[in-house]
């Protein structure tokens, strides 16, 4: 982990513990009084302010979290292309590379059927007739 995810990783934990500790002592605060119209203010100030914290705080850490994540899946894609590169070079040295190695896109060859419309044409009486048999 480099030094910038290690921060945003300790400071999204912080915000996170601040806020909890924040509506602690709101809740403190609010229990020592009797009436609800002087709980509020403790409710606004401290219950609002630690919620938005906490919510910051677990932001940061999903953020963070998402980046590791990318980095890692990566790094694995690019071992895995590797990997693909080896085994086709040991399989075949003197092959053409695979598109999904070189990123180009070579398209297989047809079938005759599919090219020519007549067998295509010829091909679908025979399927009409094989599904009526099967009833």
């Amino acid at each position: 982990m480099d030094k910038q995810a290690q921060t945003t990783t300790y400071v999204g934990l912080a915000l996170t513990g601040l806020g909890f500790l924040i509506i602690g002592l709101a809740w403190d605060g609010a229990a020592e009084l009797d009436y609800v119209q002087g709980q509020f203010p403790y409710l606004i100030s401290g219950g609002l302010t630690g919620l938005g914290l906490i919510m910051l705080g677990v932001v940061l850490l999903v953020i963070q979290t998402m980046r590791r994540d990318a980095a890692k899946r990566a790094r694995q894609i690019q071992e895995l292309a590797l990997a693909v590169t080896e085994l086709q070079a040991q399989l075949a040295p003197g092959a053409v590379q695979d598109a999904a190695v070189t990123g180009e896109f070579r398209p297989r060859p047809r079938r005759a059927a599919q090219d020519s419309g007549e067998a295509l044409t010829e091909q679908i009486p025979q399927v009409v007739e094989t599904r009526g048999r099967r009833r």
